[in-house]
């Protein structure tokens, strides 16, 4: 049996390579991709939409991993690592 002391530190399952949307209102159209992850934060890269719909990566900051909870103040999954 597992130890009920244990906190999962990775409660939504963030994997790299997954495409998150954030949801606050004031950037709805901020996106970004897992690049790596460690016990408690995800390294991501911001992608821009480009002229031809493609993403473009940006800048790479990190987000704790309980932001990606798809609440308002967090991330909605958008795309499924391959």
């Amino acid at each position: 049996m597992s130890d009920p002391k244990v906190i999962n530190r990775n409660p939504f399952n963030v994997k790299p390579k997954q495409v998150w949307r954030e949801n606050d209102r004031r950037s709805r159209l901020r996106t970004v991709r897992v690049i790596s992850i460690d016990d408690t934060h995800a390294t991501v890269e911001t992608l821009t939409p480009a002229r031809a719909g493609a993403e473009v990566p940006s800048r790479r900051t990190r987000i704790r991993l309980n932001r990606f909870n798809e609440k308002t103040t967090g991330y909605s999954l958008q795309t499924e690592a391959p």
